[in-house]
């Protein structure tokens, strides 16, 4: 009986730690994704001498993401993001600061 109640105390402790880091890992890959997407289509604006289309996001991590395919550099705006699994958390990346800025809310 011993036994299984240090079980359970140490399943109370373990489930919620490895809930949070699971949730930490799939805002991290979600965001690194939008960066980089951010970084091309920030790139591909700024040159102008590319006739390069910009890319449509098409990212695994996360569950929505804004499309700036028919972006020009006079449009640019940011680019939002949600993560799957977790729609509470959003990414922005904010293209019209002169860099790509990116924040987790």
């Amino acid at each position: 009986m011993i036994v299984i109640s240090i079980i359970g105390i140490l399943a109370l402790i373990a489930i919620p730690l490895y809930l949070a880091v699971v949730k930490k890992s799939a805002v991290n890959a979600c965001f690194y994704e939008v960066r980089t997407y951010s970084n091309i289509v920030y790139i591909s604006l700024s040159d102008l001498a590319s006739s390069i289309s910009l890319p449509k996001s098409s990212l695994n991590s996360c569950v929505s993401v804004t499309d700036a395919s028919t972006w020009t550099n006079g449009n640019a705006q940011k680019i939002v993001a949600k993560v799957k699994n977790y729609n509470d958390v959003t990414i922005e990346c904010d293209l019209i600061s002169g860099s790509v800025q990116c924040i987790v809310d």
